[in-house]
C-alpha cells in the first residue's frame, strides 16, 4: 500500500503530457510495428507483489466496495497520471512485464516476447489496446532504416 500511495505522490507532481491518440498508430504500416519504440507518459510507475495490493487499495481508497478477497493472488499496478486526474489500474497478466520492457527502450516486439516470458497468458492485443487506451504512450519512435528487426 505504501508502495502504491509513493508512487501515485510522484505521478501527481510528474511532468504534463498529452498522450498519443490511435491515429498515429493506425498510420504506421505493419512492418513498422514489432520494431517501433514508445515514449511513455513520465508520470507511468509499475508496482509489482506477491499480494493482492490493486484490491486492497481499492478497497481501502473507497474505490471498491469492502468485501473479503477471495482470490488472494498477486497483483501488478498501473500507477499514471494521463490527464488531470491520478489513475491506479490493475495491470493483466504479462502487463507489468511489457510496460517495463518498453520503459526500457526496447521495441514493441521485444517487449511482447518479455511479457510472454513473464506470463504465458499475455494478451498483445488488448495490451496494445490499454497502452493507447489508457493515455500511456507520448510519442512513437519508429525504428531507423539501418535497424534489424528483431526476431
Amino acid at each position: 500500500m505504501a508502495r502504491i500511495e509513493a508512487a501515485r505522490t510522484r505521478a501527481y507532481h510528474a511532468a504534463d503530457a498529452t498522450p498519443v491518440g490511435t491515429g498515429e498508430l493506425a498510420a504506421l504500416g505493419a512492418d513498422a510495428v514489432a520494431g517501433l519504440r514508445v515514449d511513455l507518459h513520465p508520470s507511468l510507475e509499475i508496482v509489482r507483489s506477491a499480494h493482492p495490493i490493486v484490491t486492497i487499495w481499492a478497497m481501502n481508497s473507497g474505490a471498491q466496495k469492502l468485501a473479503p478477497i477471495e482470490t488472494w493472488s498477486a497483483e501488478d499496478a498501473l500507477i499514471i497520471r494521463p490527464y488531470l486526474d491520478v489513475e491506479v489500474r490493475l495491470l493483466p497478466p504479462g502487463g507489468a512485464a511489457f510496460l517495463q520492457a518498453l520503459a526500457e527502450g526496447r521495441s514493441l516486439g521485444a517487449a511482447a516476447d518479455a511479457a510472454l516470458a513473464d506470463h504465458p497468458d499475455f494478451d498483445l492485443t488488448g495490451n496494445l489496446a490499454r497502452l493507447i487506451g489508457w493515455g500511456l504512450v507520448r510519442g512513437v519512435i519508429l525504428p531507423q532504416p539501418n535497424e534489424r528487426a528483431p526476431s
